[in-house]
């Protein structure tokens, strides 16, 4: 009896293992939701006299985020995101006598980096920082001490969408088959919306906070 012994390259005995991708890497898409507070600040004025005042409006906010972490050695991990938001806010006020400032935002895109700690298999923690455009619009109706010829010169209107940085700290926990849960913080600052006329100018501008929970999957 004739007995015939096959070799097998080491190479292919290594391929048919299966390999593990390392934790928290790849790309990914989310779904989040939270507290989203926005303060306006603004500056107003009117020849030779400067005012300002300060608003806020908090509201629940939702987005989504895609994006693609990779290892670079041990736990350490880098990453790209871009993201959108869907949540608004607005303010209105006075700045001085029967005045009123209206300041309304809405959609936000967003991209930038992370970087973060994989704690074992199933905890991930990071810091990030980018650039937000934001969708902003301004409307202002003047007082009567600003001797306005007709109703349409007491009105000033101003919209378009302003960008600026935004830094976070965030964790993620691995569910299972891929998905995770995260909790972040947010911060961003979007650049100042003015108007500007011979009789006055007014500019605001924006702070963000951003409290979210969400769920996401690793492809």
């Amino acid at each position: 009896m004739k007995k015939i012994l096959t070799v097998v390259p080491a190479p292919a005995l290594l391929s048919a293992v299966p390999v593990h991708a390392a934790p928290f890497a790849g790309p990914r898409a989310e779904l989040r939701a939270g507290w989203d507070r926005t303060e306006f600040r603004h500056n107003f004025l009117v020849e030779d006299d400067v005012r300002s005042a300060n608003a806020g409006d908090s509201r629940i906010g939702y987005g989504g985020e895609l994006g693609f972490d990779a290892g670079v050695g041990g736990p350490l991990r880098l990453g790209l995101y871009a993201g959108i938001g869907g949540g608004k806010a607005s303010a209105c006020g006075s700045l001085a006598g029967e005045d009123e400032l209206c300041v309304r935002s809405g959609r936000t895109l967003s991209f930038g980096a992370r970087a973060g700690v994989a704690a074992g298999q199933s905890a991930f923690f990071y810091a990030k920082g980018g650039y937000s455009v934001r969708r902003l619009a301004a409307e202002y109706e003047a007082s009567d001490e600003l001797e306005a010829e007709s109703d349409a010169d007491r009105v000033h209107r101003v919209r378009g969408s302003r960008g600026g940085h935004e830094v976070g700290l965030g964790f993620e926990f691995a569910i299972g088959g891929g998905a995770y849960s995260k909790a972040e913080y947010l911060f961003s600052e979007q650049r100042r919306l003015r108007v500007a006329d011979e009789r006055l100018s007014f500019e605001t501008r924006q702070h963000r906070h951003q409290i979210v929970a969400g769920i996401g999957f690793r492809f």
